[in-house]
């Protein structure tokens, strides 16, 4: 081994320290909206500083139920997200004006998840 350097001989010493951090990339849940049909989902572990994560959201409605819409109300911060739900009511005008109306659903489940961006 006289050939080769002191830092890729196998019987060298290495020391070394290596600092490990667990992040989360990808938490999910099953939260309930209150009766106005939002709720805010405190995510179980906060995303580092800096990041904001992607949010998915599915409502979890009876079989032959009217479509309902999920949208992020406010800002998506790196600890937590608002939701809020709304029931599309065909007004019976969709096909020709395209009109729709949207109510309140009232209490809803949903299954959330949130991510850091470009992971899968």
């Amino acid at each position: 081994m006289a050939d080769l350097p002191e830092y890729l001989r196998a019987d060298s010493a290495i020391e070394s320290t290596v600092e490990v951090k667990m992040v989360f990339q990808l938490q999910a849940a099953r939260v309930t909206t209150g009766s106005d049909g939002t709720v805010t989902w405190t995510f179980p572990q906060a995303y580092p500083n800096g990041v904001i994560p992607v949010i998915s959201a599915v409502c979890e409605v009876g079989a032959g139920s009217v479509p309902y819409v999920v949208q992020i109300d406010g800002v998506i911060s790196n600890t937590g997200v608002k939701l809020k739900v709304f029931r599309v009511a065909n007004s019976g005008l969709i096909g020709i004006v395209g009109a729709a109306l949207f109510s309140n659903p009232g209490v809803t489940t949903l299954h959330v998840t949130a991510r850091i961006p470009n992971t899968i």
